[in-house]
């Protein structure tokens, strides 16, 4: 993935919101991201790397480790490091100083023995930066397994031997709901041409999204109806 399309993608600039369909999930987790990357120092494993699209943010670490399943298309289209059979993380105890887990836990199975491994991986105090969906359609089927709440996701934590600095809901009430057509709308699209489907996009789409951004100015937001839940932890010793 080049430069231009990484940053339309997911840094989400203004101008994104023409070719973009996730353009208000993307730039609000890419802005929670930015706030959270003063945290994290040394050792960083990025589990669920992808294409490691916040790598550019994590600047005062030491060295990042990217993560990812070893399948035929993750090799092919992700960016990782290092791959794995997406049990048993193949690294020692205590080899990170922190771990940054984007958009991943909905696509486990067995959370706890996850969160179990990802506490082993991480040293005294290390630092825990977690992203899950709350409101958002299945995807990556049938590696789709569950949604969480606020309240799930801090307590999966908390059980799992974590102490939650900060937990945001990212974009709330009529923003997610723009957010939420906008990507339907986006889905219906999926038959066209690629040339045919950006103009659409930028035709259907960007109004929606441009709503969405517009009520998020007001500050408005809605503590029962989100996308997503970002969380900053802490492994307890």
């Amino acid at each position: 993935m080049n430069g231009f399309l990484r940053r339309a993608m997911f840094e989400a600039p203004w101008w994104a919101v023409f070719v973009n369909p996730w353009f208000l999930p993307r730039r609000a987790l890419w802005r929670a991201m930015q706030r959270a990357s003063g945290q994290l120092r040394g050792r960083i494993l990025d589990l669920g790397c992808g294409v490691q699209p916040y790598r550019q943010l994590l600047t005062m670490v030491d060295a990042i480790t990217g993560l990812e399943i070893d399948t035929d298309q993750n090799r092919k289209n992700k960016c990782a490091d290092v791959y794995y059979d997406g049990a048993t993380l193949p690294f020692d105890a205590e080899s990170f100083d922190g771990v940054v887990c984007n958009q991943v836990l909905e696509h486990v199975f067995e959370p706890e023995s996850f969160i179990a491994e990802i506490r082993r991986v991480l040293v005294a105090d290390g630092k825990l930066v977690l992203s899950v969906p709350f409101v958002w359609p299945e995807h990556e089927r049938p590696w789709d397994s569950q949604r969480y709440t606020s309240y799930g996701v801090k307590e999966l934590l908390q059980r799992g031997g974590f102490e939650i600095i900060e937990q945001r809901k990212l974009v709330g009430g009529g923003s997610a709901l723009m957010a939420l057509v906008a990507e339907r709308v986006n889905a219906s699209l999926r038959h066209l041409p690629l040339p045919v489907r950006l103009a659409a996009r930028a035709f259907a789409v960007a109004p929606l999204s441009g709503m969405g951004a517009l009520i998020a100015t007001t500050g408005r937001g809605d503590p029962e109806f989100y996308l997503d839940n970002f969380l900053v932890a802490r492994r307890r010793a």
